[in-house]
This record gives structure tokens, C-alpha cells and sequence, in this order.
């Protein structure tokens, strides 16, 4: 099996269930606050190793009660945290989540020691690169980690996939062709191909991402599945496997990039791989919480069988 390093956050998630919307400047009272371990490098990390995987996580915490949770439970779903950094002098993040009935949520984070996750800790964790065979990156750390890891993972010959939330405008055009997997959603896609409001179709963002060097395009779509276009121009389309209400989205998106490595790692094909990220990321909505409502990959088997005759808890 292939080794996957997710470099990336760890946050402490705040999620307050409201009963809808507030307007500005309105006060609402939570049917109930939870505290959950999140974080999308944390997340994706676990969503892998929850499947199997061989999983090495590089971040930062704080010296507090949350950092010193995030890393147990990581521990606990068999991730290695030992390039984790720990800092002294500030606190681990958190994310406030507000959470809708629909299943909708809005996220505010407040990045403390995520910050810390420089280039110089990268610089003295390069072993790790060097090691694995898959690179997943998001964007709740310093831009300039993300973009010198992806150069360091491509130069070696690894897989680099990235999940690019929260999007951003100010990402260097050099980055894409390091990326072998772009893995946005819908909106992320336009907006990293400047295309506000939405004129471009969703083929034409995914192609202006191509031409900019990444090798495939995987755009995530909610209840409408997933699609994934490549530089050679083959395609993927994934529909939804089942209509499923959702009790909590929060952490799905992470679900799939967390399973698609996971999948990629068992050598996969990228297509079916993006099965078994869906059935994950669909198992994942219908509990609260994100990292606590994670699938195994027994669970995943029982909910998408096909799979089973290639991909065995045993491998």
C-alpha cells in the first residue's frame, strides 16, 4: 500500500446547531454546541486512516488541552502525529460552525498555531516528502508551506493532490503545475478561476485550471456528485450513489479528499477511487460532527458493494 502525508490544519471545532439563518445583527439561541476535533488536514487525515491507509500527518497545535486532544484522537484512527508541532506560545485553532437544519453549515476559523506550520518546520520534516507516495494539501496554512511542499512532493515524483479551501485569489501561478489532483468544489472552482459571478460552465472553469498545468481537475458537487476532467481529456462523471438526507455536511468535503488518497493508495484507477471517496463523503452527512462521523471501510463496503471485490479490509 502507498504512504500518504497530509500536510495541513488542526483545528478544535465549535459547532452550534441553530434552528435557521440569523439575519445581521439578530441573536439566536443553539438548540446545542459540540465540541469536535476538525481541521481539514486533521480531517482528511483521519477520513484516510479511518479506511485503511497508511497516514502521516504535519501540522501545528498549541500547548493546551485542545492540541493535546487533536493529537489523541489522530492517534486513535492510527495516524502518526509525531511531525506534529507542538508551540509554546499560542493556541491551538479553533472553527465556530453554525449548522442549519437542511444540513448546511458556515465556518469561521481562527488559525492560531496553524500559522506555525511554516516553511522552516517543513524544511526539518523533508524525510517525510521524501517517504510517502501521496501529498495532500489544503489552504488553512501558510500559502508559502503549501507551495513549497507541492514543489518539493512534484520534483520527487510523488502525487500531489490538492483541496483548495478556503479558496483564494492570491495563489501563485507556479503552484498549479505541481498539482496532479485539483480537488475543489463547485464554487471553489470559480472562484479560483476568477470567474465571479459564475459565466464560465463548470467544463470551461475546469479547463482553464487545466491549461494552467494541473494534470486533473475533480470537482465536488454536493448532491449532484462529482466530475473530473483531465489534461488528456478523459473525464469522469461519479452521480450521487443514493438520495441522502443530510444531518451534518461539515468535514464531507474533507471525507472525500481523505478517502480518494485512501483509494489511490490501495492503487485504485482515479474513477473508482472517486467512488469510494463518494460513498464515504455520503456516509459521512448523515451524522453530526466531522471527523466523528468518518466511516470505516467496512462501513463504506457494506454501503457500496461493487467495491468489495478489489478492495478488502484486509489489504
Amino acid at each position: 500500500m502507498k504512504k500518504i502525508l497530509v500536510i495541513g490544519s488542526l483545528n478544535m471545532d465549535y459547532a452550534a446547531a441553530l434552528p435557521r439563518l440569523p439575519q445581521v445583527g439578530e441573536t439566536t439561541l443553539a438548540a446545542q454546541v459540540s465540541l469536535n476535533p476538525g481541521g481539514k488536514g486533521a480531517n482528511q487525515a483521519y477520513a484516510a486512516a479511518r479506511l485503511g491507509a497508511q497516514v502521516q500527518m504535519l501540522g501545528a497545535v498549541g500547548c493546551d488541552s485542545n492540541g493535546s486532544a487533536l493529537l489523541q484522537n489522530l492517534r486513535q484512527a492510527g495516524v502518526g502525529v509525531a511531525a506534529v508541532r507542538q508551540v509554546p506560545d499560542s493556541y491551538t485553532a479553533m472553527a465556530l460552525i453554525e449548522v442549519f437544519p437542511d444540513g448546511g453549515n458556515r465556518i469561521l476559523v481562527l488559525p492560531g498555531a496553524n500559522l506555525a506550520m511554516d516553511e522552516s518546520w517543513l524544511d526539518l520534516q523533508q524525510r517525510l516528502v521524501q517517504d510517502c507516495d501521496i501529498l495532500l494539501l489544503q489552504l488553512e496554512i501558510p500559502l508559502s508551506t503549501v507551495c513549497r511542499a507541492a514543489r518539493l512532493a512534484h520534483g520527487l515524483g510523488k502525487t500531489v493532490i490538492l483541496d483548495p479551501a478556503p479558496a483564494r485569489q492570491d495563489i501563485p501561478p507556479d503552484l498549479w503545475p505541481d498539482i496532479d489532483i485539483l480537488k475543489p468544489n463547485e464554487l471553489e472552482l470559480h472562484q479560483l478561476a476568477g470567474d465571479l459571478p459564475q459565466h464560465l460552465t463548470l467544463e470551461q472553469a475546469a479547463e482553464s485550471m487545466l491549461e494552467l498545468g494541473c494534470r486533473w481537475v475533480l470537482v465536488t458537487r454536493g448532491s449532484q456528485g462529482s466530475v473530473c476532467l483531465g489534461q488528456n481529456g478523459s473525464s469522469f462523471l461519479v452521480p450521487p450513489l443514493t438520495n441522502v438526507k443530510a444531518v451534518d455536511s461539515t468535514g464531507a468535503g474533507d471525507c472525500y479528499s481523505g478517502a480518494l488518497a485512501a483509494g489511490l493508495a490501495r492503487n485504485l484507477p482515479l474513477d473508482r477511487a472517486m467512488r469510494l471517496a463518494a460513498a464515504a463523503a455520503e456516509l459521512s452527512v448523515m451524522k453530526a460532527g466531522a471527523q466523528s462521523a468518518m466511516p470505516d471501510l467496512e462501513r463504506v463496503l457494506a454501503y457500496l458493494p461493487e467495491l468489495a471485490s478489489t478492495l478488502r479490509p484486509a489489504d
